[in-house]
């Protein structure tokens, strides 16, 4: 046998041992390449079903993503309409503060014209305290000079007392003088004799009231209880006094018309409107306005 043969049959052997080694460990591999498929073909199913599961969730996903950008949309919507009326709303208030503020700087002025005015009005409050004061004084002045008067008006309410008691002793000596003159005139008309009107007139006074009073067109008019009997004659005025404690003239009486107990004329003088019924008439010769006639 040559070399060449036996190189041959080792290459041969060397061959066929690798060969045999080979196929044991290709059969070995295609058992773990069959266990390996089994294995990938159960994690295809599993993936395929967790394929399908996450398409489902991937559907339901995308529902609820399109669930929540409409509510989105619907939420960014009413967010705006909300921030339109906000807006408005706050123009509104804005408007509302501002008609406040006018209002409040007009309420402001006003109780500053009312400060003003309160301080004006204690200040004549204190004027007016004063005034007060000098008025208690003066009263109180007034007091004592009334108290140092109280004798005076005793002293002069005597002397009343004691002019009175002489004025109805000269009542007594007029209604003499009257019965007098009453004779005397009949003993002139029973002798025709006549007197002479430019001779002064007989000193005369004679007290009476107001029996009536009357108003005509702006003229007042009144009667009193004095006629031609207390020698009463046209022309002749009477002082028309008040009937008070202290009496005050009124008015004028002037004599139109004369009767036996009565006389009537117009009233002059500055309150003819307050001459009343049963106010005194007064006569005094010292003042008389007689139109002596013929």
């Amino acid at each position: 046998m040559s070399a060449l043969t036996k190189l041959f049959v080792v290459l041969l052997v060397v061959c066929s041992l690798l060969l045999s080694g080979a196929v044991a460990v290709f059969v070995n591999r295609v058992e773990d390449w069959r266990k390996a498929n089994e294995v990938t073909k159960q994690t295809n199913v599993e993936l395929s079903a967790q394929r399908d599961q996450w398409r489902v969730e991937a559907a339901a996903e995308k529902s609820r993503r399109t669930d929540s950008e409409n509510r989105l949309e619907s939420a960014q919507r009413a967010l705006a309409d909300t921030k339109d009326s906000l807006i408005r709303e706050k123009a509104d208030r804005d408007k509302e503060v501002e008609a406040l503020r006018k209002q409040q700087l007009v309420a402001e002025q006003r109780v500053k014209e009312a400060g003003e005015q309160v301080s004006a009005a204690l200040k004549r409050a204190d004027a007016a305290d004063a005034r007060v004061d000098d008025l208690i004084k003066d009263k109180t002045q007034l007091i004592t000079a009334v108290g140092k008067h109280v004798a005076d008006i005793a002293d002069l309410v005597r002397q009343v007392e004691i002019l009175k008691r002489d004025s109805r002793s000269n009542e007594e000596l007029v209604a003499q003088l009257q019965m007098q003159l009453r004779a005397a005139q009949e003993i002139i008309t029973n002798n025709r004799l006549t007197i002479d009107a430019s001779a002064p007139p007989i000193d005369l006074k004679l007290n009476g009231t107001v029996s009536a009073v009357k108003a005509d067109g702006g003229q007042f008019y009144a009667t009193i209880t004095l006629g031609a009997n207390d020698r009463v004659r046209e022309g002749m005025s009477f002082m028309v006094m008040s009937r008070e404690t202290t009496p005050k003239y009124l008015a004028t009486f002037i004599v139109d018309k004369v009767d036996t107990q009565e006389s009537f004329g117009h009233l002059e003088g500055p309150r003819p409107q307050d001459v009343k019924a049963d106010c005194a008439v007064v006569f005094d010769s010292g003042i008389s306005r007689a139109k002596t006639r013929g």
